[in-house]
């Protein structure tokens, strides 16, 4: 009687492991892959992660990071060794992935929103490195900076980069739009204040020279 109760047991054990394992196989994605945070916390978003710069980053600052439930995307304000200044877009842009490997490289009009349509900075940028075409956030695939695209500036004039001090004020404002890079829209958030931008303006090793 014992063993037949001990046999019942066993079985019952396993029974239940089986249940266990079975639902643990079938969660959802979001269960087995990681999370939009995780991600994108693994990923070097900012200009450190810029890919084919043509010319030599000496330093930089984020300025703009994307809205909520959009792609992962920064904006930042970099000076080179000659003391030019450019902006770097780190993003995805959302085009189809049977257009990716066929994006212009070439430097093409664009336009950067800070707060309203009042606020236009048209500028020229480029797509200097393109994102790879498959995307899952599974394993040591977050860890690669080929998820997303690097789109560069034209150098910019000083009369530019007043503007951007001038309309990032005293505050960082609520909605940065970069329009113009393959018929594309990209919109984030401020995360400086004009003054923080000029601040590094006046500080950056490139300036100083």
């Amino acid at each position: 009687m014992r063993l037949a109760i001990s046999y019942i047991a066993t079985f019952c054990l396993i029974a239940v492991f089986i249940v266990f394992f079975y639902q643990w196989m079938q969660q959802p994605s979001s269960a087995l892959l990681k999370s939009r945070d995780e991600v994108a916390a693994e990923i070097e978003l900012g200009w450190r992660g810029a890919k084919e710069i043509p010319f030599d980053i000496r330093a930089g600052i984020q300025i703009a990071r994307q809205e909520a439930n959009q792609a992962w995307s920064t904006l930042s304000f970099v000076c080179d060794g000659a003391g030019v200044f450019h902006l770097i877009l780190r993003t995805r842009l959302p085009v189809p992935d049977d257009f990716r490997g066929k994006l212009s490289t070439t430097y093409s009009p664009a336009s950067l929103f800070v707060g309203g349509i009042e606020r236009q900075l048209r500028i020229s940028a480029r797509i200097t490195a393109e994102a790879r075409k498959a995307f899952s956030p599974r394993g040591d695939e977050t860890r690669s900076s080929s998820l997303l695209d690097t789109i560069v500036t034209a150098p910019l004039s000083i009369n530019e980069i007043t503007a951007l001090e001038d309309w990032f004020g005293r505050a960082p404002p609520t909605k940065v739009s970069f329009i113009g890079v393959e018929e594309t829209g990209v919109f984030m958030v401020g995360t400086r204040t004009g003054q923080a931008i000029r601040e590094f303006r006046n500080d950056c090793p490139s300036s100083r020279g």
